[in-house]
């Protein structure tokens, strides 16, 4: 019996706190090991740049023309970065649709990303006026070959050879 009773008591037992609210450390053995700890001159650095942000925050709430010119930049750069993922995603379509067309992942630095339209409309206006002309004389070059030659045996592998003889 008086075993039982020593065995829900300590059952029972909870961690005992001290003064100040605080339950004791215990053995150092039970923290982790991979716990981060920061010097004091971190924890400064840390809480400034926090301050420093809040700060900027109130400021821009302070003078409500700011702050809306601020919203209003951060809303275009955002709508820059979705017009121009757009514009990939048409670039990368319009070279699946025709793949016999040259579609260069720089011609989405010329587009005018103002607005949707705008970016369509300059795609068009760029593929029309540029990649289109371009794929159009890649392709008579590539097609065009040299004149047939009259007379003598024919060589199945005469263009490959003359495709790697150097050019003089």
């Amino acid at each position: 019996m008086e075993q039982e009773n020593m065995e829900v008591m300590e059952q029972e037992q909870t961690p005992v706190e001290e003064e100040n609210g605080q339950v004791p450390a215990g053995d150092p053995a039970d923290q982790p090991e991979n716990e981060k700890t920061f010097t004091q001159e971190e924890v400064n650095k840390i809480i400034q740049k926090r301050l420093d942000r809040e700060r900027q925050k109130n400021e821009l709430r302070n003078n409500p023309d700011e702050y809306i010119k601020s919203l209003e930049e951060r809303e275009a750069e955002v709508l820059k970065r979705e017009l121009r993922a757009e514009a990939d995603r048409m670039r990368i379509s319009e070279l699946e649709s025709r793949s016999n067309q040259v579609q260069p992942v720089e011609i989405l630095n010329y587009l005018d990303y103002s607005n949707e339209e705008a970016m369509k409309e300059s795609f068009e206006k760029f593929q029309e006026d540029i990649v289109r002309p371009i794929t159009r004389e890649i392709w008579k070059l590539a097609l065009r070959g040299k004149a047939p030659r009259t007379g003598g045996t024919v060589d199945p592998d005469r263009g490959i050879k003359d495709a790697f003889k150097p050019k003089r």
